[in-house]
């Protein structure tokens, strides 16, 4: 049987050794015609195989290009996205117990300015308000306390706050008459209370910057106002 080696091709290449070993073994020319045809199958299984493949990073490319399509419609919206949850925060903040406001507004303020530098990427923006939000949860589970001032009978008096996450917001002056006073959500301005309290704020003071170990306390706390 006389081969068409050109036809044969690069199948003709990976079986020449094979061809040659068999002619040293006296086969017949009909086996070594059922070595090429295993070949050429074993050829056209891997050629249909890494079509499939070309195929699928096809449809990946395709995935990609639809994304890249849509990219400047997800930065179109981001910008008014970001700008409207840093006013909701800020609302926020407005409406919440008045705890570290000069650290909380100067956080708002950096916010905007922030969104509105070109010069910072967009996901850095987008992480930025996430961050400021988050610190925000937390307050809701915060016991510390801070130092400030009041007015007080129309004076100028240092004070220490006690800031029970969003239940409770407290103070009281450093001195040995202590005034101590809790914040009235619902009027907007703090309650002047009896003596009775006064111990048990000092000592909540005391266990927020850890000087005395932690212990159970009867805080006084104004109920919200319907």
């Amino acid at each position: 049987m006389k081969m068409d080696f050109k036809k044969l091709g690069i199948t003709l290449i990976a079986i020449c050794p094979v061809a040659i070993f068999a002619q040293d073994d006296a086969a017949s020319p009909a086996a070594e015609y059922e070595t090429l045809l295993r070949d050429i199958r074993g050829l056209e299984a891997y050629n249909a195989l890494r079509q499939r493949q070309i195929r699928a990073q096809e449809d990946d490319l395709d995935d990609v290009s639809n994304s890249i399509v849509r990219v400047p419609g997800l930065e179109r919206q981001l910008p008014p996205l970001l700008i409207e949850m840093t006013n909701g925060l800020r609302e926020f903040v407005e409406l919440d117990l008045p705890f570290l406001e000069e650290e909380r507004s100067n956080r708002i303020a950096n916010l905007y300015l922030i969104i509105e530098n070109p010069d910072v990427p967009d996901s850095q923006k987008l992480r930025r308000v996430l961050e400021a939000w988050a610190i925000e949860v937390e307050y809701g589970n915060a016991f510390h306390t801070e130092s400030g001032e009041e007015i007080i009978d129309g004076m100028p008096r240092a004070v220490d706050y006690v800031i029970l996450g969003r239940v409770g917001l407290l103070y009281q002056t450093p001195d040995d008459d202590a005034i101590t006073a809790a914040w009235d959500h619902g009027s907007g301005s703090w309650i002047t209370l009896d003596a009775a309290h006064r111990n048990p704020v000092r000592q909540a003071i005391r266990m927020a910057r850890s000087q005395i170990a932690p212990d159970l306390l009867l805080l006084p706390t104004l109920p919200p106002q319907p």
